[in-house]
């Protein structure tokens, strides 16, 4: 153990020569620009130990200087450098046709002083595997850790797995590692998509109405009408007691919603969908609003061309509205060919 402390100009301060190893992994350059300086040698005459200065004409590069001292050291710690590599194995999927990868493996110092460090390629002269010109056959020096850069070159044809072994040797030991190269899995076939299931017959809002024959149709047309009118006309007075013998808004809009949601119920249902029967019954309502709304204004504009004394009378109107829909029904067999029997349902 040194007699007095050493500190370094950027703050870190020696107390044994252990703390010399540990600072030099931890500030490497500091430590270098120390032993450039002259400062370290000064200090070390300072104590007594002259012995350990490094020699101002010693050959190699600062770093390489710097690892000879430490080396030299009386340390009570293990200062020799311990080579660590990431990935340990690099398994490649290459699509066959030619061309060129590149891939990086992390060679790294979790010990002291330098790593000096070679790489090379096993077996010798593989023809789809080499190292980066720059890091062939040449020795690296590594204070932390250092980027390994391997070509990998894809073969035109590749019928079965290639390996190979990249192999670091170093001052702190051996490390390899195992590089593969295999050919990409065929995509996976999509599978074709289900047939959706077959819709029942008869849900469609058309098919009921195709199913009537025209008489039937006709008869069924001037009975809905006639029947929402005198509906309309027996319920207003009951809302509105004061009103006058125009339907009301609200009376046929309340009627035709209640229709409109027990009819969307009722198609989700045959539809196979029982889930969906609320939203039905909700669709359905608000067409029947909709569909009260330009009923009531039909009714507004046709009416009174009756005159005053037939549009106040509750049976004439009923009857105009029920010639409506037997016309209406007349001209949807046109729009809606009635089924013949030969069609099925």
């Amino acid at each position: 153990r040194p007699p007095l402390a050493f500190t370094l100009k950027t703050g870190p301060t020696c107390r044994s020569w252990d703390d010399f190893l540990i600072v030099s992994a931890q500030r490497w350059a500091d430590l270098r620009e120390e032993l450039t300086s002259g400062r370290l040698a000064a200090y070390l005459a300072s104590i007594g130990r002259a012995d350990l200065a490094p020699p101002p004409d010693a050959p190699g590069t600062p770093d390489e200087r710097l690892d000879a001292w430490l080396a030299a050291l009386p340390t009570t710690k293990a200062n020799q450098p311990e080579l660590d590599v990431h990935p340990r194995t690099l398994s490649l999927r290459v699509t066959p046709g030619g061309g060129s990868t590149r891939r990086k493996v992390r060679v790294a110092n979790a010990g002291h002083r330098l790593l000096r460090w070679s790489a090379r390629i096993e077996p010798a002269g593989t023809p789809w595997l080499a190292l980066a010109p720059e890091f062939a056959g040449k020795t690296i020096p590594t204070v932390e850790e250092a980027d390994l850069p391997i070509d990998v070159m894809i073969p035109d044809r590749l019928d079965r797995p290639l390996s190979a072994a990249l192999v670091i040797e170093s001052n702190g030991g051996t490390q390899r590692v195992a590089v593969s190269l295999e050919p990409s899995a065929p995509a996976d076939v999509i599978p074709e998509a289900a047939a959706p299931a077959p819709v029942r017959a008869g849900w469609g809002w058309r098919d009921p109405i195709a199913s009537l024959s025209p008489r039937t149709r006709i008869i069924a047309g001037a009975l809905s009408l006639a029947g929402l009118r005198l509906a309309v006309a027996l319920l207003g007075p009951l809302v509105h007691p004061r009103a006058e013998a125009t339907p009301d808004l609200a009376v046929a809009a309340f009627l035709l919603a209640v229709l409109g949601s027990l009819g969307g119920a009722r198609l989700s249902r045959l539809r196979g969908t029982r889930r969906d029967m609320p939203s039905g019954a909700l669709t359905g309502a608000l067409l029947g609003i909709l569909v009260a709304t330009m009923y009531v204004a039909a009714c507004r504009s046709i009416e009174p061309l009756l005159g005053k004394t037939l549009s106040g009378s509750a049976l004439v109107v009923v009857m105009l509205w029920g010639l409506i829909g037997a016309g209406l029904a007349a001209l949807s067999q046109r729009l809606i060919p009635p089924r013949t029997s030969s069609e099925g349902p």
